[in-house]
């Protein structure tokens, strides 16, 4: 009759289908090996950053091996696919953000790759905190033309403004000056942020993506600040002209 499909033809379909399915993946299943979004995945392709498999009919179908390969690529370091845009949950490591800060004789960098050299499992929250701590207690002192001390040293002398932020960032951990005491002293630089460089460059990549945690190069946020007018729309505030732009701020 009309219609139907014999049962030779039915099983033959589902054979086909599974060999498809060994050699091919559909954009939801290549968006979840990559731990992006489909929206990223069809800009991927559109952008020619990512080929789709040359197989017939509409459905946008991905080599299998192909992708495969390229996690394995972006795990190890050797694509920078994904570092155009943090996605959530892929890529380990960690990366030194020198565009986030404008360093004249490159000594607060040398900072950062100092850090960065030091295996990524020693930068757990706690010693993040106490290391910004410490870095914060330094450059503080030193806009203030005051002698250097130790981080235990200032919160046990002083009950100011300051030692109140030193407090809540760093709660009831245990400091341990050793751990502190052969770090590179950095350089107070007026409106460089350090202290963002250090934290971004410190912190596990995938971190950073799970907390959505994204930054912009300084050039960037200077090129915007002195055009400000050319992206206004005069009747929007910049509160809602960020709001309304997503990725792009």
């Amino acid at each position: 009759m009309d219609g139907q499909i014999s049962l030779t033809d039915y099983m033959y379909s589902l054979e086909n289908q599974k060999d498809k399915d060994d050699v091919y993946l559909d954009i939801k299943a290549t968006a979840e090996k990559l731990s992006v979004s489909t929206a990223t995945i069809r800009n991927w392709v559109n952008l020619g950053r990512l080929s789709a498999a040359d197989v017939p009919g509409r459905k946008l179908l991905f080599n299998k091996k192909d992708v495969e390969n390229l996690v394995a690529d972006i795990v190890s370091g050797k694509s920078d696919k994904l570092t155009k845009r943090r996605n959530k949950k892929a890529v380990k490591g960690i990366d030194l953000y020198t565009d986030y800060i404008r360093d004249k004789n490159g000594k607060n960098i040398l900072i950062g790759a100092y850090l960065a050299k030091k295996e990524p499992s020693t930068y757990t929250e706690s010693n993040i905190r106490i290391l910004t701590a410490h870095f914060a207690l330094e450059l503080y002192l030193q806009s203030a033309n005051r002698p250097l001390q130790s981080l235990s040293s200032y919160l046990s002398k002083y009950d100011d403004d300051f030692s109140t932020l030193l407090h809540e960032l760093i709660g009831t951990l245990e400091i341990n000056e050793e751990n502190l005491l052969n770090l590179p002293i950095p350089e107070f630089t007026p409106f460089q942020d350090f202290l963002g460089f250090i934290y971004i460059s410190i912190n596990k990549t995938a971190d950073r993506k799970v907390t959505g945690s994204y930054f912009t190069p300084i050039d960037v946020v200077d090129h915007l600040m002195n055009n400000l007018s050319e992206y206004m729309d005069a009747n929007k505030s910049l509160i809602e002209k960020i709001l309304i732009s997503g990725n792009d701020w």
